[in-house]
């Protein structure tokens, strides 16, 4: 019985994920209050491989602490709006 009903939410699942569709709307904004890039700051192939190397509750603080300190790509500090449409009424 569990397994019928895993079975039928996941069928859910899927046909609600088909019938969205995702727009950029070419509508953006800039993350004004994210510090800058620090010189000499890990590039992105340094950080993950000091990621692979930590253990998960270190890694976390690691990752805040990089984020915090404006150490993210360039390509991350731009928000793009996203609209989603579906076809079927009432759903997520």
């Amino acid at each position: 019985m569990k397994r019928l009903l895993f079975t039928a939410i996941m069928v859910m699942a899927i046909m609600s994920a088909w019938a969205q569709k995702a727009v950029l709307t070419g509508k953006t904004r800039p993350l004004e209050h994210m510090k800058a890039r620090a010189e000499g700051a890990v590039t992105g192939a340094q950080f993950m491989a000091m990621c692979d190397t930590i253990d998960f509750w270190p890694r976390e603080k690691y990752i805040v602490n990089a984020v915090l300190s404006g150490n993210i790509p360039d390509s991350l500090r731009t928000l793009h709006q996203i609209e989603f449409t579906t076809a079927v009424v009432d759903s997520v």
